[in-house]
């Protein structure tokens, strides 16, 4: 499967292909879950300590170490890129909410 977004990232450009491919990357990455990746803020990524803070089961927050193959810089400049301003969620819909 990351092997499919992987190429289709790569011969599409589109905010769409670009998202899809880091929510798995970020999924495998982190081992988050569902409902805590879709609910990622940006301001609960830490780019300078390499961290993800989530509220995991039993609603306790819970910071996860992120790896430089991740890539969540670059896809925070590709949004801005796309919609001019970023939204206060990583992965956010076709309107950017």
């Amino acid at each position: 499967m990351l092997n499919f977004y992987r190429r289709i990232k790569q011969r599409e450009k589109s905010y769409f292909t670009c998202r899809d491919y880091m929510v798995i990357v970020t999924i495998l990455g982190t081992g988050i879950r569902r409902g805590e990746i879709i609910n990622l803020r940006w301001s609960d990524v830490d780019f300078i300590n390499h961290s993800i803070s989530v509220f995991g089961k039993n609603r306790r927050k819970e910071t996860i170490p992120i790896t430089e193959k991740l890539e969540l810089p670059a896809y925070q400049t590709f949004c801005k890129q796309h919609w001019g301003e970023v939204s206060e969620f990583v992965f956010v819909k076709r309107d950017n909410t």
